[in-house]
């Protein structure tokens, strides 16, 4: 995504190992003309679960994701290639 110009990269003042990524003017602009795709799948894949169904849906994804986050203490990240 950075050779297409969609995302920068840039180190932390206070952290030099991490590394930001910020979407660009061109990323930027392909997620507006993507987000509503993507909103319009989103009600498409939904649109068969009544209210309550569609609230357990989310508050599970939620509890898998929470659950994810669990592992990242066991991920060992490799070091940011230097330029």
């Amino acid at each position: 995504m950075e050779k297409m110009r969609l995302v920068s990269r840039s180190r932390l003042e206070n952290n030099a190992r991490a590394v930001a990524i910020a979407l660009t003017k061109e990323g930027e602009t392909l997620v507006a003309q993507l987000m509503p795709i993507a909103q319009h799948f989103e009600e498409v894949a939904v649109s068969g679960l009544s209210k309550t169904m569609l609230a357990i849906f989310k508050k599970t994804l939620a509890d898998v994701y929470s659950q994810l986050d669990t592992l990242e203490s066991e991920i060992e990240l490799p070091a940011a290639e230097e330029k």
